[in-house]
């Protein structure tokens, strides 16, 4: 119970450095804090409700789940076109949907953060800061991991897919290919999208 109250402390605290849930707007009267964004406020307001409360869990773990999504996006490719982005959200979906890994997206993205080092995506711990610093950057990674939760909640991988990215569809793993890890070699490789190069678990009969 404590732990979980320490995760959403720091998804809220996150989303509250990034911009997320609260905006600065200049007014001639002097900056003031702009009123709570959707689906947030909706969230605070149904929660008022006794008979609502499930819906505003609902709608704020939605809100954290697409900011852990595009927080991995940023972090991981964001040097990369729309279509190696959207490859690297398939990657997570796709873990999210496996026994293999946490059934939810922020679990894939901060798995083992607690270990430096020794986590999944190795910007969750390696102690540098969750803060974006590239908002063009940022907005793009935040816009797709949005459009993935636009069909919710009968999402596929086919809401990202172009005619680039297809390999990566059922990809688990991906590596940039400046490096060459061990573990490739067991693996089944789909293709090449920008510098990523992804892959999944061979099947039983090693296909």
């Amino acid at each position: 119970m404590v732990r979980r109250f320490v995760f959403w402390g720091l998804v809220v605290s996150f989303l509250l450095q990034a911009g997320c849930i609260w905006e600065n707007e200049e007014k001639k009267a002097g900056a003031k804090r702009a009123p709570i964004r959707l689906p947030v406020a909706m969230a605070l307001r149904a929660a008022q409700k006794p008979a609502a409360v499930e819906d505003a869990l609902v709608a704020i773990n939605r809100l954290a789940e697409r900011t852990c999504l595009a927080t991995a996006i940023y972090y991981e490719a964001r040097g990369e076109t729309v279509s190696g982005q959207k490859a690297v959200a398939m990657v997570i979906f796709n873990r999210s949907r496996s026994p293999a890994y946490p059934p939810s997206i922020c679990g894939v993205v901060f798995q083992n953060a607690r270990w430096r080092n020794r986590c999944q995506f190795s910007f969750a711990c390696t102690g540098i800061s969750l803060v974006p610093k590239d908002a063009e950057a940022w907005q793009l990674a935040f816009r797709i991991a949005k459009a993935r939760y636009s069909c919710a909640p009968e999402c596929n991988n086919y809401t990202l897919v172009d005619k680039t990215n297809y390999l990566a569809v059922d990809a688990t793993h991906y590596y940039a290919n400046y490096v060459s890890p061990k573990w490739a070699k067991q693996m089944h490789r789909h293709g090449q999208i920008g510098r990523h190069i992804f892959l999944s678990p061979r099947s039983a009969d090693g296909v």
